[in-house]
């Protein structure tokens, strides 16, 4: 090998090196969220899940201060998450003038392993929303999960005023449809729910109930 193929050899062997490391890093960043289409398989429209039975279902309590963290921050100027004096999760998302990338903002709390999950949620400026997304996560890992998704894309603006959204596997949750991913349901321990918004926007969420069926 002469001198100068050696060189090329090295150099190709660095680029790849830089790409897999990019990949990796990025595999858990805000990014990995949709932003167009879902990610499921061309076909009929997904059946519409049915809402849970208040006999069955437990409903989760958000008063204790380690009940619920923000997640999926990214690119904004303010997101913040608070209990409300009537038990409501309230979620405030401020964007900023940073377009590198999607500008995110939500909340993560405990459901443990489930069959669905029910959320009432009353949007915030619905208009400044671009996307709104329900994970269900095994651990700290945000890539092991099932996803659920709506985008102005796909849906078109998000309803007004309080809606209630069952998240059931293969199961469109209105205009949230599934989109899957590789967790399965007896494993997962906590519930993501954030927005994207429009960049320099403010928007947010009240989540009024979370009801879990076992």
């Amino acid at each position: 090998m002469t001198p100068s193929a050696g060189r090329c050899s090295i150099w190709s062997l660095g680029l790849a090196c830089v790409a897999l490391a990019s990949l990796l890093l990025g595999c858990g960043s805000p990014e990995s969220a949709p932003t167009g289409s879902s990610t499921r398989p061309e076909g009929p429209p997904q059946p519409q899940a049915q809402p849970l039975s208040e006999a069955s279902a437990v409903a989760l309590d958000f008063t204790a201060p380690d009940a619920y963290q923000r997640t999926w921050v990214a690119r904004v100027e303010r997101c913040q998450v608070s209990t409300a004096a009537d038990g409501d999760l309230v979620c405030e998302v401020v964007g900023s003038s940073d377009t590198s990338g999607g500008q995110y903002g939500g909340v993560r709390f405990e459901v443990g392993s489930v069959k669905a999950v029910q959320v009432e949620v009353t949007f915030t400026r619905p208009e400044n929303i671009v996307g709104a997304f329900m994970d269900l996560v095994v651990g700290t890992d945000r890539n092991d999960r099932v996803r659920w998704q709506a985008t102005a894309r796909d849906a078109g603006p998000l309803p007004t005023g309080r809606q209630t959204f069952t998240f059931r596997p293969n199961q469109a949750a209105g205009p949230f449809e599934y989109a899957g991913g590789p967790a399965k349901l007896a494993d997962v321990t906590h519930a993501h729910f954030f927005i994207r918004i429009r960049p320099g926007s403010s928007s947010g969420f009240r989540i009024h109930r979370v009801l879990v069926e076992r």
